[in-house]
């Protein structure tokens, strides 16, 4: 075969591939609104990540890390146990 009719058969392959599933890029346009990425006041309240104006915001923060850190030790102690129970019978 010469070169010409391997280029031709390789266009013919193609094209025969290209038409039988054609995939295209399709978007959609860009969300508009707030003042850029990371102003977050047009989804939430404004005062919704001003920690340091927060009333006792020591206790509340505590409270949640004490609650966390005693939940992260109490959930797999009491899953140990639960699965010892069910394989005692």
């Amino acid at each position: 075969m010469s070169s010409s009719a391997v280029l031709q058969q390789c266009a013919r392959t193609l094209v025969r591939s290209a038409s039988g599933s054609s995939r295209q890029i399709s978007t959609s346009a860009v969300a508009r609104g707030g003042g850029g990425p990371f102003d977050y006041h047009y989804i939430h309240a404004p005062k919704m990540y001003d920690v340091a104006g927060m009333p006792n915001k020591h206790l509340v923060y505590g409270s949640m890390c004490t609650v966390g850190l005693l939940g992260g030790f109490f959930i797999p102690l009491y899953a140990i146990s639960h699965s010892q129970k069910k394989t005692m019978g």
